[in-house]
């Protein structure tokens, strides 16, 4: 099989970067040359295109699991995602919007201490003071 199938194969189930592509067709034996040739062919039909997966990574995690920025900035950092398209993508994050993220994130689970809440929100990839806001807000003045 060659390389521009394969990927092609791979970006069926879902968008991938760049690296993603060059890792998965160098695990499958592909040369060098093969995999370049295969990118920018990629690329020219717009099949592979690292701004819009980070979006599409970004608007999913929004909808189904919701995380912070920290946690979002990792996730893409490890799917090969550059620095400035990262900064780009969680530039709309602003406070408000992390924090309404936050709280969905919470939404349902019981928290019986500030620490358990604290813990999970900062594995969640949200900072200590939005995990100390929503302790303050939702659970604190249930006490």
């Amino acid at each position: 099989m060659n390389a521009v199938s394969r990927a092609l194969n791979y970006l069926a189930r879902r968008s991938r970067t760049e690296q993603e592509i060059r890792t998965y067709l160098k695990d499958k034996g592909h040369h060098e040359a093969e995999i370049n040739q295969c990118i920018e062919k990629l690329k020219h039909y717009q099949y592979l295109d690292d701004h819009r997966t980070a979006r599409e990574f970004v608007a999913y995690r929004e909808r189904s699991k919701p995380m912070g920025r920290f946690r979002l900035k990792r996730e893409l950092q490890s799917r090969g995602v550059t620095q400035a398209i990262i900064e780009e993508v969680l530039a709309e994050f602003d406070g408000e919007k992390e924090l309404a993220l936050a709280r969905q994130a919470i939404a349902n689970k019981n928290f019986t201490s500030q620490q358990k809440l604290t813990r999970y929100l900062l594995y969640r990839g949200f900072s200590y003071e939005q995990a100390a806001k929503i302790w303050r807000d939702e659970f604190a003045r249930n006490d």
